[in-house]
């Protein structure tokens, strides 16, 4: 499955969820925040549009994401009906009580334990991962190459690259972004 399609699947999954179509009268249009990049934000306008979503989205920049997200739920007023945000800022959300659960029906989805470790608040999950990339290896070209994917290989490469002119001979990085949601009764 392509990035995109795995973005568009979960993104309908999770914002038809909690409501919202333009075919037929009813509730107003989803209130979406998100921290996304032009082209993330291009596939999401046209997959909302194609399938018939009303969705209100507004954009944070990535940078201010955490503080502008925990203000507004501070506040308590006008809060999105979901947010995208980093994995990273979830502990902090769901200690301060700041989310609501998820929807049933995305809750009891087979989600990774891990995840599910993560996202845990005292009323079941907090949040629903978007996407947890795999890892990006980042290697200096004169550094050999790991054996295989595997993390023991992986070490290995690192530890036999490792001089003094060169600490870190490879570097790592892993994406994780979750979406979480509020109920419009709760403002």
């Amino acid at each position: 499955m392509t990035c995109e399609r795995a973005l568009r699947g979960l993104l309908i999954a999770a914002v038809a969820a909690c409501g919202g179509s333009s075919d037929a009268p009813g509730p107003a249009p989803i209130r979406f925040l998100h921290t996304f990049g032009p082209e993330e934000t291009e596939v999401f306008n046209a997959t909302m549009a194609e399938r018939g979503i009303a969705v209100d989205s507004s954009l944070v920049p990535f940078a201010r994401g955490q503080q502008v997200i925990g203000e507004i739920l501070r506040a308590g007023a006008n809060c999105p009906d979901v947010i995208r945000i980093d994995a990273t800022w979830l502990p902090g959300l769901v200690a301060e009580k700041l989310l609501q659960p998820v929807p049933a029906e995305l809750a009891q989805l087979d989600w990774l334990p891990e995840a599910k470790a993560l996202a845990a608040s005292a009323d079941g999950l907090a949040a629903l991962p978007m996407t947890v990339d795999g890892l990006i290896v980042i290697r200096d070209e004169a550094a050999p190459a790991p054996a295989s994917a595997a993390i023991v290989d992986l070490v290995a490469a690192n530890r036999a690259a490792r001089h003094p002119g060169r600490p870190h001979p490879l570097g790592l990085r892993v994406d994780g972004y979750w979406l979480v949601p509020w109920l419009r009764a709760d403002g």
